[in-house]
């Protein structure tokens, strides 16, 4: 046991190589270093400010756009969410000058979400027991469904709000908008 520990060491001293820098390649590392430590502490910076923002029990999703975006594609990015049947509360934080949508979904939209990703949910004891795949015509066969606090966890919501913005569409001129 002892001897391939030792074997290792050296064969991993034999594949080492010792780098060595001059001067120049030092400081060059050394600028690219701080070019990208403070490209990634402005993003550090910007979700912190988000994180700290108003806390809502009613977020489960959050979308910030950045301070260069359009009034329109943030206009028309919030009708097609709306109309997904999803609700928005909006926040404009000064500091950074970003906006972010707060989304959340009324419970009966939460429970179609949950038949169109197939969640398994408990069935009361008096039907039977087990799991099975949610149905929204069954709703009353599901243990806790009266309690929209329990049956749903917040992952699951976070998952259902994810499936409905993926599947909204975007025409053409809504991408030309996103992408200018």
């Amino acid at each position: 046991m002892l001897e391939n520990q030792v074997d290792e060491e050296e064969n991993w001293n034999l594949h080492t190589k010792k780098m060595k820098f001059s001067k120049e390649e030092f400081k060059a590392m050394g600028s690219l270093f701080k070019k990208r430590f403070t490209n990634i502490s402005k993003t550090v910076v910007t979700n912190r400010i988000w994180l700290k923002s108003a806390k809502s029990s009613s977020c489960h999703v959050l979308i910030s756009f950045p301070p260069n975006s359009s009034y329109e594609t943030i206009h028309t990015l919030l009708d097609k969410i709306l109309k997904a049947g999803l609700i928005v509360f909006i926040k404009e934080h000064k500091i950074s000058n970003s906006i972010g949508f707060y989304i959340t979904a009324s419970y009966e939209r939460f429970l179609q979400g949950a038949e169109e990703l197939e969640l398994k949910k408990l069935i009361k004891q008096k039907y039977g027991g087990g799991i099975k795949e949610f149905i929204f015509a069954e709703q009353e066969f599901y243990e806790n469904i009266e309690n929209e606090d329990l049956f749903l966890t917040t992952q699951e919501k976070q998952s259902i709000i994810y499936e409905i913005l993926c599947q909204i569409k975007c025409d053409h001129s809504v991408e030309e908008l996103i992408l200018d």
